[in-house]
């Protein structure tokens, strides 16, 4: 969570920028000074943290339903309207055919052992699987919710939004002739190139920004969740004081994770940054641990109670097959560890 809270930090800041104009330019090396002042200045650093922390935290006080449940109600189908948008926008520029032919040309050369990793990794962490973020919104599910069919819904989202974001993207990219950069700096260099160079950039730059912002603040939530709830029913803290209690770890260790760029650069632990090394650690050892407790307590300690809820729906859902149930017993005693491990392996490869 601390990632995702430094993170968003960038993401307000250039939201911030965009909505002054100052988001975009024509010149890569501007723009890397600026992303490069940004991550290193230690005091602006920790102020967008703070505030990325605060609207975060707010959201959370209020509980699943009157805060993250009316946030993601709210912000979600804002943010998947702008996509479609920005999507359009994309398709449209002269040259966009390459990025599409990128994103969706198949060759069976491309199916190698490394590329499957590459998909099961993208499977494990983009649904937080390790992260227990799907155990603790379970657990305010209603009791006549059809569970195979509801996390069916929630994989086929999250394929839309990659998908989406990859049209928003690539095709763009490739109008340009740019190259398909990843991470930090596709998304804080070679996009502000693009919105400089498009007729009305500054306003896709606010919407992009935006959108992003919104990915970055309901990850967040839903990740500190899973602590919140944590103390709650493990500890006896009421709401408030468990947000509060989070709040307050999440800033020291946000705040060390965000000047690891700047004036604690030279702190290096086995030859990476703080945020690098933290960042390493929670990826390939936290999350993966978490993620075969979890096949191991529900596909063979608590399997009958676990077959029990999801045989539990209202009669308009119709009724989990015994087919359906064997598939997904087979998947978490057999599949889901041997995959989580194999992510696993490549992480620590990488």
């Amino acid at each position: 969570l601390s990632y995702y809270a430094v993170v968003g930090g960038w993401c307000a800041a250039y939201l911030a920028e965009a909505l002054m104009g100052e988001a975009a330019s024509p010149d890569p090396e501007v723009l890397k000074m600026r992303f490069g002042e940004l991550v290193s200045s230690g005091g602006r650093n920790i102020a967008w943290l703070f505030a990325f922390l605060a609207a975060v935290c707010l959201t959370a006080v209020f509980g699943v339903h009157r805060g993250i449940e009316r946030l993601s109600t709210c912000l979600m189908p804002i943010f998947f309207l702008l996509m479609i948008g920005l999507a359009a926008y994309s398709l449209l520029l002269p040259g966009s055919e390459a990025g599409l032919a990128y994103l969706f040309q198949f060759s069976w050369s491309t199916v190698t052992p490394q590329a499957i990793l590459n998909a099961m990794g993208f499977t494990f962490f983009s649904l937080s699987l390790g992260a227990g973020v799907l155990v603790t919104y379970g657990a305010y599910v209603n009791k006549s919710t059809r569970l195979p069919a509801a996390a069916m819904w929630v994989a086929i989202l999250a394929l839309q939004a990659a998908i989406l974001a990859g049209l928003v993207i690539m095709p763009a990219v490739f109008a340009y002739g740019l190259e398909p950069d990843a991470g930090p700096g596709l998304v804080f260099i070679t996009l502000p190139m693009i919105f400089a160079q498009l007729s009305g950039g500054s306003v896709v730059a606010v919407i992009f920004y935006f959108c992003l912002f919104v990915a970055a603040l309901t990850s967040a939530v839903s990740l500190l969740e899973v602590a919140v709830a944590f103390l709650q029913n493990e500890c006896r803290f009421s709401r408030r004081a468990a947000v509060f209690l989070c709040f307050a770890a999440l800033f020291i260790l946000g705040s060390v994770s965000a000047l690891s760029f700047g004036p604690w650069s030279d702190c290096l632990i086995f030859g990476r940054s703080i945020f690098d090394f933290l960042d390493y650690v929670c990826t390939n050892f936290l999350m993966t641990i978490n993620g075969l407790a979890v096949a191991f307590v529900v596909g063979w300690k608590a399997w009958p109670k676990a077959m029990k809820e999801l045989s539990t729906c209202s009669p308009e859902n119709g009724v989990v097959t015994k087919g359906t149930l064997s598939a997904i017993g087979f998947g978490l005693r057999w599949l889901a560890p041997l995959m989580v491990l194999a992510s696993c392996w490549q992480g620590l490869e990488a």
